[in-house]
């Protein structure tokens, strides 16, 4: 999902409302094509974890993409305005960066 997210910013660039509103919709299509691996793989690492923090961890990864596509959503429908985009990827950057601690932390 990272590797999607990072496309965004180019798309926020357009100032054509009409276009924006176009390239997001099918930005939030590949989303959700790529949710399906995405989604898998938070499974097999929850099923696999050892800890309730990894778990938890995985949660929140979870929690924190389905948080962006929304502002993606908001954004393409002009509910919100681009920043909506950068403090949902913060937070989803966050959960990820939780997210391997949490794995080194059961490693160790």
């Amino acid at each position: 999902m990272g590797m999607e997210y990072r496309r965004t910013p180019s798309l926020l660039s357009l100032e054509d409302q009409e276009q924006l509103r176009t390239r997001l919709d099918e930005h939030r299509a590949r989303l959700r094509e790529v949710f399906g691996p995405f989604r898998h793989t938070r499974q097999i690492a929850t099923v696999h974890a050892r800890s309730s923090s990894v778990i938890e961890a995985c949660d929140r990864v979870f929690t924190a993409s389905r948080s962006l596509y929304m502002a993606l959503g908001d954004i393409a429908e002009g509910v919100a305005g681009t920043s909506a985009f950068h403090t949902a990827l913060d937070q989803y950057w966050t959960a990820v960066d939780e997210l391997g601690e949490a794995v080194r932390s059961e490693e160790s």
